[in-house]
């Protein structure tokens, strides 16, 4: 995605670290969610996972080419957290 913009003049590094930081700003909520399984606690792991699919979301819209990144924000919008995907396409959320 990175390489098509970049062939198209697209500036879309300045635009990524403000929609990151963004994304950075509404997640502070997910530390006192604790996501947790026993004694496992994978609360950065997902927050690291929504920031970066927040980027690769970013660059989607950015090159016209909304997809599979888009559809994962969408699910985080309605309170699901993405966390896998199965053999035959299906997303696995938590």
């Amino acid at each position: 995605m990175t390489e098509f913009l970049e062939k198209n003049g697209i500036q879309f590094k300045p635009v990524i670290l403000d929609v990151c930081k963004q994304a950075w700003a509404s997640l502070r909520f997910a530390e006192s969610m604790k996501l947790r399984s026993g004694p496992n606690d994978f609360t950065q792991a997902a927050i690291g996972a929504a920031l970066y699919r927040v980027r690769m979301a970013a660059l989607e819209v950015m090159a016209d080419k909304a997809g599979f990144w888009c559809t994962l924000l969408r699910l985080y919008r309605h309170g699901y957290w993405p966390c896998g995907v199965l053999p035959d396409k299906t997303i696995v959320v938590y």
